[in-house]
C-alpha cells in the first residue's frame, strides 16, 4: 500500500472517528475574543505538509472550507507546506481562511515551523 493511501486512510478514519470529549470548556487557540462563547466543539488540525504531502495539505484545507466554522464549531489549522517561511495558522470558515499570526500564538514562534519537533504541538 503506498503512502499516500495510507495518509488517506488515516484521514478518513479521523474524519469518521467520534470525537473525544473534552473535560470542561477549551478556549480555541486564543482566536476566538473574550466576548464570544466558546463553541461547543473545537477541531484543531496539526498539518505537517513540508513534504512531498504539501499538495495534499493545501487540498485538505479547501475541504475544511466546505463545513468551517460556526458558533457551535471552531475549526483551526495550523500547516507547514513545502518551501520557507509558510507555515500558517487558520480559523477556517465556510468558504474562507483568517490567518493568525503565529507570534500571537507563542512569541517564539516565526514563520517557519519545525512540525516534526513535539514541542512545536
Amino acid at each position: 500500500m503506498s503512502l499516500r493511501r495510507v495518509i488517506i486512510l488515516l484521514l478518513a478514519l479521523l474524519l469518521l472517528a467520534p470525537p473525544v470529549a473534552l473535560p470542561g470548556p477549551v478556549a480555541p487557540l486564543g482566536l476566538a475574543s473574550g466576548d464570544e462563547p466558546l463553541p461547543k466543539w473545537g477541531f484543531y488540525v496539526y498539518m505537517a505538509g513540508d513534504n512531498s504531502l504539501s499538495d495534499e495539505a493545501a487540498d485538505d484545507l479547501i475541504e475544511m472550507q466546505m463545513v468551517g466554522s460556526n458558533s457551535d464549531r471552531e475549526v483551526v489549522a495550523l500547516i507547514d507546506q513545502e518551501g520557507e517561511h509558510d507555515s500558517r495558522a487558520y480559523r477556517v470558515l465556510h468558504e474562507g481562511l483568517t490567518e493568525t499570526a503565529l507570534s500571537d500564538l507563542n512569541s517564539g514562534w516565526g514563520d517557519e515551523l519545525d512540525m516534526g519537533d513535539p514541542a512545536t504541538l
